[in-house]
């Protein structure tokens, strides 16, 4: 519980995967079955998005006749659950609290996300992550005066009414 909380270092480039591999030893298949889950659905986006810029008419054909799946798994992960998927692969409540952390990028909870968008998420942090100095709201401070010297304005809390571009 909150009175004695649990640390999990996460590390980048494959570090992530030793670490838990140290921490859980006695879960080795359900933490590479995982990362191999997460691979393999990062491979399936490439088939997601050639049915997305195919023409409409053939995309709902792939569809309709299942043929999609041919090209592509990506709609079976979409169509399990990040839980789903953590409960087929092991019961240890650490383990499954740790690779389902980071559900709060995407605001949905893991009974609640597909799969899909947790193994994104991991796929798309393996090589670590970068955080402005000072926060987020650094990035619009500085953009502020690059906006007023082109002649723009920067107001907060107030009425919009309309948008000018020009």
């Amino acid at each position: 519980g909150a009175e004695n909380p649990k640390q999990f270092p996460v590390a980048a480039n494959g570090g992530f995967q030793k670490t838990l591999l140290e921490r859980f030893p006695e879960e080795e298949k359900a933490i590479n079955t995982f990362f191999l889950l997460v691979e393999k659905v990062r491979k399936s986006f490439v088939g997601y998005l050639a049915i997305k810029i195919a023409p409409l008419w053939l995309a709902k054909l792939l569809v309709k006749t299942g043929l999609v799946n041919y090209f592509t798994d990506f709609f079976k992960y979409a169509g399990k659950s990040h839980q789903q998927t953590l409960d087929e692969l092991t019961d240890n409540q650490d383990l499954k609290a740790v690779l389902g952390y980071c559900y709060g990028d995407y605001g949905t909870p893991p009974k609640d996300a597909p799969f899909m968008m947790q193994a994104g998420l991991f796929s798309h942090f393996e090589n670590g992550g970068y955080y402005p100095i000072g926060g987020a709201s650094e990035i619009a401070f500085h953009m502020i005066p690059v906006i007023e010297k082109a002649g723009g304005a920067v107001l907060v809390r107030a009425p919009v009414t309309q948008i000018l571009i020009g």
